[in-house]
Formats: C-alpha cells, sequence, structure tokens
C-alpha cells in the first residue's frame, strides 16, 4: 500500500511540474502572478485531467464490457446450432414417407 501512494504521489509532482511548465510556456504566469493565481489554476487543471482520465477509464471499461457480453452471445449462438438434436435415420425416413414404416395409407 506504501508503494501505491508513493507512486500517486510521484505522478501528483509530476502532473503539477508540467501544469507549470504549460503556464509559464503559455504565458499564463509571469512576473505579476501571484501564488493564489498559480496555485488555483493548477488545481483547475489538475481536476480537469483527473476528470478526463476517469471518464476515459470509465469509457474503456463500459466498451470492454459490451465487446466481452457481444463475444459471449455470439458463442451462445454457436453452441445452439452445434447442439441442435438430429433425429435418427429411420425417423427421418418415416417424416418423409409414412408407407416406409410399414404403416398403411388411406387414399
Amino acid at each position: 500500500m506504501g508503494t501505491l501512494l508513493k507512486y500517486l504521489l510521484y505522478a501528483l509532482i509530476i502532473v503539477v511540474i508540467y501544469l507549470l511548465g504549460v503556464g509559464f510556456y503559455e504565458g499564463t504566469f509571469n512576473r505579476d502572478s501571484t501564488v493564489g493565481e498559480i496555485s488555483e489554476d493548477v488545481a483547475q487543471s489538475t481536476g480537469r485531467i483527473i476528470r478526463d482520465g476517469y471518464d476515459s477509464t470509465k469509457e474503456t471499461i463500459k466498451d470492454g464490457y459490451d465487446a466481452a457480453k457481444d463475444k459471449i452471445e455470439e458463442h451462445k449462438d454457436e453452441r445452439k446450432t452445434e447442439n441442435q438434436p438430429t433425429l435418427p435415420q429411420k425417423t427421418q425416413a418415416t417424416m418423409q414417407n409414412p408407407s416406409s414404416a410399414g404403416g398403411f395409407m388411406e387414399n
């Protein structure tokens, strides 16, 4: 559990450094920017990145679930067609021509 938290902290630090770099590069942050403005912008951007990641993950899971569900339905359909009972040869012949079974036919 400690290792997971450590990696999450590293990821958060990398995201913050990235957002600060983007802010300085785009000119959003300059010498006159206050710490409050910068932290607010970083917090909003971090929230947007996390929300986008969550939505993307949620959509990927949904797509995977739908694909698995479709695959299961395909296999069910295949098994139904493979497991259809076949009639014995004599029964099939009797159904096609009742006189061959030794029965009487009415005219």
